[in-house]
């Protein structure tokens, strides 16, 4: 039974300097967070909107064009808040060290904004000091990696109206964006990045409170494959579909990523996938809400979509109105979207509080799932509106009433025993590793194993 966390979260990266970045002292400390290099180039706009819309501060200094840097993303103990104070949630965990940089190119330094750097260099890295700095930028199908060194607690993009980040012009994975907070974008699809006909990808990202009048207030992926490591989608909101994300005819693989506290208005949800074959893989989707249509969904929405879900948290997501699965639903074949080593647990809905199957073509088939403590006013648990097309397997359905499923070998009806989960309390605080005398252990799919090489267990933190 692996004893880590799923998802990485905290995102405290350091860039541990084995070479002066231009404009810096010898030996100098690099600068506390939220301080810029440097005197102001640009004072905020007043009157515009102004705190999520700050102009980047920064100083032109001169240096070598060539710098190395030693990049890490690492966890602090002591880094538990967003970019704007408030509390982050979720899990925290070492996402690994991305190696040294060979950087091309500084801003500020060689370049006074992000954008020239873009339109000027050809290849290669571009490296940005902490500060915070006027999004509105465009990959422009440059092979370039642009990275915040000091990280995303350190290193804003902020939105100056439109899409703060965009890759529209067939970028591929040469393409990276990495190390930064994304926030404060507004547009009609995608506020905080826009990708389309593209495949770039983004790492150690926090994309927060951006706004969508439509779709995908996170992000929005239309004809793209992106990969996506260690990016966390907070307090987005969409008018209409997909408040972190919404992807269409879209693949890709996505690890280690967080969807927490996102809200929207019309068919939900925090993830919707439309004609999409994405795979995920540690994924949290936590304490998002909204949905005032009748067939919406709380956490994931997945619409003739051939997606892949493995080691996954669904916790306290809530589909409001007559709306569907608090967690999935499942809709409009043919497609057979799998779920692996899942635990959907504390969602609220309208109509299947765990998961709604309306489509028997789209059914999907679950292995390894634990559903408890969610609500519905009707089906609490699993409910296979279509009759039969969806299959679960070796799984536990606790005190969580399910209606229509074809159930396959292994089902169980037990308590879990987490190690601390009670309704009453808030999600951030639940524990749900399993205790040691869980009967969960060892009792997933007999063809699965754990990373120990044990039988898999049921939950998230099996397989």
């Amino acid at each position: 039974m692996p004893s880590t966390p799923v998802v990485d979260s905290g995102y405290a990266l350091a860039a541990v300097r084995t070479a002066e970045r231009p404009g810096d002292p010898p030996c100098a400390p690099g600068p506390g967070p939220g301080v810029p290099l440097g005197p102001p180039r640009r004072q905020p706009h007043e009157g515009d909107g102004a705190g999520d819309r700050q102009a980047r501060l920064s100083a032109e200094t001169g240096g070598s064009a060539a710098a190395s840097t030693r990049y890490t993303s690492e966890t602090s103990e002591t880094d538990s808040n967003d970019d704007d104070g408030s509390p982050d949630g979720g899990d925290s965990g070492d996402s690994g060290d991305s190696g040294a940089l060979d950087c091309a190119a500084w801003v500020p330094g060689d370049y006074g904004s992000i954008q020239e750097g873009l339109d000027d260099l050809a290849s290669g890295t571009l490296c940005v000091s902490a500060g915070t700095w006027e999004g509105g930028i465009d990959f422009n199908g440059r092979p370039l990696s642009v990275v915040g060194v000091d990280g995303p607690a350190r290193t804003q993009l902020v939105g100056i109206g439109g899409s703060v980040v965009s890759f529209r012009s067939g970028e591929k994975s040469d393409s990276v964006l990495r190390g930064f907070t994304v926030r404060g974008g507004l547009s009609e699809h995608g506020g905080g990045i826009r990708v389309e006909d593209s495949s770039p990808t983004l790492e150690d990202l926090r994309i927060v409170a951006n706004t969508s009048v439509l779709n995908g207030g996170g992000m929005y992926v239309e004809n793209g494959s992106p990969t996506l490591r260690r990016v966390k989608f907070s307090r987005n909101e969409a008018g209409d579909s997909g408040a972190a994300a919404l992807l269409v005819d879209a693949g890709g693989t996505w690890s280690n990523v967080e969807v927490t506290s996102n809200t929207w208005r019309g068919w939900g949800a925090a993830l919707f996938l439309l004609r999409s074959t994405v795979t995920m893989e540690d994924l949290l989707v936590a304490g998002n809400s909204g949905g005032d249509e009748p067939t919406g969904a709380g956490a994931i929405f997945l619409r003739s979509s051939d997606a892949s879900f493995r080691r996954v948290r669904v916790l306290a997501n809530e589909a409001r109105g007559r709306g569907g699965a608090s967690s999935f639903v499942a809709d409009d074949g043919p497609a057979r979207p799998r779920i692996e080593n899942a635990t959907l647990v504390g969602n609220e809905a309208g109509y299947g509080g765990a998961i709604f199957v309306r489509d028997a073509e789209a059914a999907p088939e679950m292995v390894n799932v634990v559903v408890v403590g969610n609500t519905a006013s009707q089906v609490p648990g699993v409910w296979d509106y279509s009759n039969g097309g969806a299959r679960l397997s070796w799984s536990d359905l606790w005190a969580n009433p399910s209606s229509g499923l074809a159930a396959g070998d292994g089902m169980l009806q037990v308590d879990p025993q987490f190690l601390s989960w009670s309704p009453e309390d808030p999600w951030e605080s639940w524990d749900l590793h399993l205790s040691t005398g869980s009967p969960l252990i060892d009792a997933g799919d007999p063809s699965r194993q754990d990373e120990d090489g044990s039988r898999s267990d049921i939950g998230a933190y099996g397989g």
